[in-house]
């Protein structure tokens, strides 16, 4: 079982830098305070913008992804099931059955 080992990265990648402003701002306002934090370092994989995209890029990202296709297979989904309801043998409107008219349109 397993398959590739998994890597571990190196921990000195992790560091505060421009890529993670928020914790700049979190570091700036404890040394106001005359604390350190050590551990802030585990946090930087979160918050750095090397990684991930601009606010911009995930939301271009999100709508190609899911919901222009999403939308499309529903229009071809509702197209499909149209067109099998059209060839069944007498095919009656989705309101004949509420109405009584047995889609006549009223008339008898």
């Amino acid at each position: 079982m397993g398959g590739d080992k998994l890597k571990i990265p190196d921990h000195k990648i992790y560091q505060i830098g421009p890529w993670a402003p928020e914790l700049q701002d979190v570091e700036r306002r404890l040394a106001a305070k005359g604390l350190k934090d050590p551990w802030i370092r585990n946090e930087v994989w979160r918050f750095d913008r090397r990684d991930f995209d601009s606010p911009n890029q995930r939301m271009k990202r999100a709508f190609t992804r899911g919901l222009v296709p999403g939308i499309a297979l529903a229009i071809l989904s509702t197209f499909i099931s149209n067109y099998c309801e059209s060839k069944r043998p007498h095919h009656t409107p989705w309101y004949a059955e509420r109405t009584g008219d047995a889609g006549h349109g009223g008339h008898h």
